[in-house]
């Protein structure tokens, strides 16, 4: 009885689906978001163009959906603590996932979000605004204090996130570990105690 090549073995629902994913994960770390073709995952998968297209209408559909499958997605409780300390290990959390293969993929979109509405919606969707969110409860969950309103911590939040993410669109990756200690140090803190003394005159 002769054999079945794997190739040729007919693969359906959520087997073919999860050799999909990992062939459009494998093709945006080897040639990035502007590079991505369905033809390079449909070879690596050992499927078809056809049988991608019956799921997903076009290559962007199908980074998204790849992009949500692996990313992690900020859905938790928020951390208690001191509000800025515990901002900072958010931002190490932030900086130790840009410097992992996903991280490389999320940094490719970022570069490609500078050019690409499309792309640009793609990250700040799933990237960018989960984490802007989570930062902006840290502050605004744990602020104890009267000298800052609830506007001033969101914005102290959102300054803390752009200055992250223009650090690695213009430095690239690995990011620099320290980068944390000097967007709260030397930034977001210094603004708060600003902030406090304009609204205590």
């Amino acid at each position: 009885m002769t054999a079945i090549e794997p190739s040729k073995v007919r693969r359906r629902g959520a087997v073919l689906e999860r050799e999909i994913y990992e062939a459009a994960f494998s093709e945006l770390i080897r040639r990035g978001c502007s590079q991505f073709s369905i033809e390079g995952v449909a070879s690596a998968s050992g499927t078809s163009k056809a049988s991608i297209y019956r799921r997903w209408r076009d290559s962007e559909d199908l980074i998204l959906d790849t992009i949500g499958h692996y990313f992690p997605q900020i859905i938790r409780e928020t951390p208690k603590g001191d509000p800025f300390p515990t901002l900072k290990e958010a931002l190490e959390e932030v900086v130790a996932f840009f410097n992992t293969e996903l991280g490389q993929i999320a940094y490719n979109l970022l570069i490609e979000s500078r050019r690409s509405k499309r792309f640009s919606e793609i990250f700040d969707r799933s990237i960018a605004e989960p984490r802007r969110d989570y930062f902006r409860r840290i502050l605004t969950e744990n602020y104890k204090g009267e000298d800052l309103e609830t506007d001033d911590l969101i914005r102290l939040a959102n300054v803390a996130s752009s200055l992250l993410i223009h650090s690695v669109f213009m430095n690239a990756i690995p990011v620099e570990v320290d980068l944390p200690r000097q967007i709260i140090e030397e930034v977001v803190e210094p603004l708060a105690v600003g902030i406090a003394v304009r609204r205590r005159s």
